[in-house]
């Protein structure tokens, strides 16, 4: 991340922590991309930088609890939400 331009290297150091806690890119490369990132001379790619490592690991776990709980089971899904409620489709949805 060069600090050439401080837009472009601020939304790169929020990408490559959004992808790392997606756990997309989990390699050595993105966490030192993100490293260097932490001597930067511009405040705000520094200050991104710098959160990615103080609180990834608690929003990663955060992220696998709100995964689990979004996942549907087979009682949650309405089979009749678009046709009529009919004995033989009630019958049906049992089997």
């Amino acid at each position: 991340v060069s600090d050439d331009k401080p837009y472009p290297s601020k939304k790169t150091v929020e990408l490559l922590s959004q992808l790392y806690r997606s756990r997309i890119w989990t390699d050595e490369r993105t966490v030192n991309v993100i490293a260097s990132a932490t001597n930067s001379t511009i405040l705000k790619i520094r200050v991104s930088a710098i959160e990615f490592f103080l609180g990834i690991e608690t929003k990663m776990f955060e992220d696998d609890d709100e995964e689990h709980k979004i996942e549907k089971t087979g009682s949650d899904v309405n089979y009749h939400e678009h046709s009529k409620k009919t004995k033989k489709r009630i019958r049906q949805v049992k089997k």
